[in-house]
């Protein structure tokens, strides 16, 4: 049996050893980890902002270091290639959106989390509120880069799968919504009703001005009692498959 002294020894060896293997400990790891998630944000921040202002052909590491006037090759050390610049910029647009949806959704939301009934009106003011902050003309530039990183989403399969990822949060929401509103195809419901409100607001911002129905709450319970009656008279055998619903809904 070794002496006490000896297997302190062997003790002090192996814990000499494995902070060897974790390398070199920053005085300060939590504040200097911050600072460079703090400056990842803002260069996705920045990707939004180009696409939006001059589309994918002025996105480059030199452009965003000029617009956030960084050091040259700021953004190159934290995001090495485009593709990296691009998926920060998707994954930011995605997360922000996501809390705006969970923001306007709240009352629905919490109902949902208390295991209360949810009904048609409360989902269709959350989605009307939800509407009126999509359209109002500080989203304009959200609207547009998510559609520059759609069309080159179709382009590239990587890009197109870090969409439907992310895309997945979203349409997990508002599949437990329509399921608490007892529809009986919700993926299919979930995936419409996306569509819809998409296509509504993107339109607005790129069509030249046209007359329509006017946007209220009522407008949205009917489209969602629409949408649920349509989806309940869909066979279960021909239920769009997820992978094709976050298609549609993106």
């Amino acid at each position: 049996m070794a002496a006490p002294e000896e297997l302190e020894e062997r003790q002090m060896a192996k814990a000499r050893e494995n902070k060897a293997e974790q390398g070199p400990i920053d005085k300060a790891p939590g504040r200097a980890a911050a600072a460079a998630q703090a400056r990842r944000h803002r260069i996705a921040g920045a990707v939004i902002d180009i696409l939006a202002l001059e589309g994918a052909r002025g996105l480059t590491h030199r452009r965003i270091d000029s617009h956030l006037g960084l050091p040259e090759g700021a953004t190159s050390y934290h995001f090495p290639r485009r593709f990296d610049l691009l998926e920060a910029g998707f994954i930011r647009l995605f997360e922000d959106g996501v809390e705006e949806f969970r923001r306007c959704y709240r009352p629905v939301l919490e109902r949902l989390e208390a295991g209360d009934a949810l009904d048609v009106e409360l989902a269709a003011a959350c989605a009307f509120k939800h509407w009126k902050l999509l359209t109002r003309p500080a989203s304009r530039d959200q609207i547009i880069a998510r559609l520059e990183f759609y069309l080159l989403a179709t382009h590239d399969p990587n890009l197109r799968a870090v969409q439907q990822d992310r895309r997945k949060d979203h349409f997990d929401l508002t599949t437990q919504i329509f399921t608490e509103l007892g529809c009986r195809n919700p993926k299919r419901a979930s995936g419409e009703f996306s569509a819809r409100v998409q296509s509504d607001y993107v339109t607005r911002f790129i069509a030249p001005p046209f007359e329509e129905r006017p946007r209220t709450e009522a407008y949205f319970a009917t489209l969602i009692r629409q949408i649920i009656e349509e989806s309940d008279s869909t066979r279960g055998d021909r239920e769009i498959p997820v992978d094709r619903v976050l298609l549609l809904a993106t």
